[in-house]
């Protein structure tokens, strides 16, 4: 039997986007570690194809938006 991940950041985007917030989502707890989810989760949930066991997802200003995305560019260029 086949089962589907739950959707998660569907009508939570659109709540974002009714109160003029950003969506942000991170990499769920026990995902934190693997490399790439947390710019997986960012990408895809915020184009409606989100997955709940892997993201955990919130409304933020925008502000709070670009200064957790600059830290994950920072991040991400140390690594790389």
């Amino acid at each position: 039997m086949m089962t589907s991940r739950p959707p998660l950041a569907g009508s939570q985007r659109d709540t974002c986007v009714a109160q003029g917030l950003e969506l942000w989502c991170d990499a769920a707890q026990g995902w934190g570690q693997t490399p790439g989810v947390t710019q997986w989760c960012l990408l895809n949930c915020r184009e409606n194809a989100c997955d709940s066991t892997q993201c955990t997802c919130e409304c933020v200003n925008e502000l709070e938006f670009r200064a957790r995305y600059n830290q994950l560019e920072r991040s991400l260029s140390a690594v790389g």
